[in-house]
């Protein structure tokens, strides 16, 4: 009886989620793309405990002439790995499991965008109801989630002239295109920040991806 040779590939589902926005943005699917790209970045954390679990209990060859024998990962990055695998068995928030990649300051960006679209995302997984009022002597409308004020001040939405549910409000090609430079954004800092090492090179050379919003913004533009 022949030997049986398994082959092994771990495929990085990040990119594979983050690629099917752009046909929501391109339909102005603000609810799919907001939705998609927060997964997207559930789903980069997964990558990166994928990968680097499987490197610490076995050899790797990244190059000609480098096999290593064993545990290649570096102290420091055993130490995240171990948080991050902690952090998914207690079911932390992935704002959490973002903190410990890095001491983020969060009242700056891409942190800042990066906590409104985990907002918005779980406000379309438990839709509340909410009361909205128009005063006959004013022209705006209130009572929309809080979370919309900045994308009104920005002209990123536009304010509703009549009554409608918010999730109408977000279907909109750059809203969407926020959403994608928003979970874009954070990854690659994300990246940028792990430990430095063959692994991290390998890894970021296996995920990344070109995105800019102002060239899609203009190619979006050039299809319409």
């Amino acid at each position: 009886m022949e030997n049986k040779i398994a082959q092994k590939f771990l495929p990085y589902h990040y990119p594979a989620i983050f690629h099917r926005t752009f046909e929501a943005t391109k339909e102005s699917q603000g609810v799919v793309c907001a939705l998609l790209c927060a997964t997207a970045l559930e789903a980069f954390i997964h990558d990166f405990i994928g990968l680097y679990k499987y490197v610490k209990t076995n050899p790797i060859c990244y190059g000609i002439g480098d096999r290593p024998v064993n545990n290649y990962l570096k102290p420091n990055e055993i130490e995240l790995l171990e948080k991050l695998i902690i952090s998914e068995q207690e079911r932390e928030s992935l704002e959490k499991k973002f903190k410990y990649f890095t001491k983020w300051k969060t009242s700056e960006q891409p942190y800042q965008d990066f906590k409104t679209l985990i907002c918005i995302r779980n406000s379309l997984a438990h839709l509340k109801p909410e009361e909205l009022i128009k005063y006959t002597d004013e022209n705006f409308i209130e009572g929309y989630p809080k979370f919309l004020n900045n994308f009104f001040q920005k002209k990123i939405l536009e304010k509703p002239k009549h009554f409608v549910s918010w999730i109408e409000l977000i279907e909109t090609q750059e809203f969407c295109l926020w959403c994608q430079n928003t979970a874009y954004k954070m990854v690659t800092e994300t990246i940028d920040k792990l430990p430095d090492s063959v692994t991290k090179e390998y890894f970021s050379g296996s995920i990344r991806f070109f995105f800019d919003i102002d060239v899609f913004r203009k190619r979006y533009k050039g299809l319409q």
